[in-house]
């Protein structure tokens, strides 16, 4: 995800590389090692390379001060031995600086973030997103929402002076609009998105305000099946099968020309929050939960009902 702000990127005209301070050792990071600025609330991540990797170091990171600036690292091993890893900035909800600290085996450096507030309009953080090719029985949700700091105003202070526009890269393979109007509320300009996948592939994803505030995301459109469908399906157990097995066979039953399987179930899906289904209709009730990392066929969680077979 990229935002850029032309009138915000002059804040950061006079980062320091602070690469050679306050450090005990002769070892590097690069180029992305260096002072850096951040929005309240926003975050950013550095690709960092140690100048003289060694198998094994330990990787750390640490803010001196939480409150403004929260950090991690993606790894705590440099198991492959070739000195890559990446550093996570978090800012908070409070201005101010803060020193982190990165170790790497026995060295150890720092750098500093100011953390403060924009005035300049800018958006928040889009995160990558997926959807599905949309067809009869597998469409997508509505989503995700676009949040814009800092909106221009019209004289009565209370509407939006100008909408903020929205394209596909590719139009072949997604399209995207806003569902309506967008609003002005808790000081916020904020939009909601329609996403229609119409082919697998991948696009870009381009807010522009005015001219000068972009951001992008990108997204990714597959062949899996969007769980939230499964609210449109009227499930029925019967009796002896009123538990989370049974639910489990409900669920193969429906989704197996998606993949689905008893033996791939516990890969791809899981169930909670599981209530059995008394003599009214719609009492049951669970959440099927898709598997992020490792599922290969569904996008999502839904809340879903059931009724036993028996119910009238």
């Amino acid at each position: 995800m990229c935002n850029k702000n032309k009138d915000a990127d002059k804040n950061n005209d006079n980062n320091s590389n602070n690469d050679n301070n306050s450090n005990n050792s002769d070892i590097s990071f690069g180029d992305n090692f260096k002072d850096q600025k951040l929005r309240l609330n926003d975050s950013m991540q550095l690709d960092l390379t140690a100048s003289t990797p060694k198998k094994d170091a330990t990787i750390d990171a640490k803010s001196d001060n939480e409150d403004i600036v929260f950090v991690k690292t993606d790894i705590s091993k440099d198991t492959e031995g070739n000195g890559k890893f990446k550093v996570t900035l978090s800012a908070k909800s409070t201005e101010g600086e803060t020193t982190i600290n990165v170790k790497y085996g026995d060295a150890k450096k720092t750098f500093k973030v100011i953390v403060y507030k924009d005035t300049n309009p800018y958006f928040e953080k889009i995160d990558d997103h997926e959807i599905v090719v949309d067809s009869g029985d597998n469409k997508n949700e509505s989503g995700p929402y676009v949040f814009l700091d800092n909106p221009k105003l019209n004289a009565d202070g209370k509407t939006l002076a100008s909408q903020y526009t929205v394209k596909s890269s590719d139009e072949t393979i997604a399209t995207v609009k806003f569902a309506k109007e967008q609003t002005y509320t808790s000081k916020k300009q904020q939009g909601l998105l329609i996403l229609t996948g119409l082919k697998e592939g991948k696009v870009t994803i381009t807010l522009t305000y005015e001219q000068n505030v972009t951001t992008t995301f990108t997204l990714t459109v597959s062949k899996k099946y969007e769980l939230n469908n499964l609210k449109n399906v009227k499930f029925t157990l019967a009796s002896d099968k009123n538990n989370v097995d049974g639910l489990k066979e409900a669920l193969i039953s429906q989704l197996s020309k998606y993949g689905l399987t008893k033996e791939n179930f516990s890969q791809e899906l899981s169930i909670s929050n599981f209530k059995e289904a008394s003599q009214n209709e719609n009492s049951g009730s669970a959440t099927i939960i898709a598997n992020k990392t490792a599922s290969k066929y569904f996008l999502s969680n839904c809340d879903i009902k059931f009724s036993l077979s028996n119910t009238k």
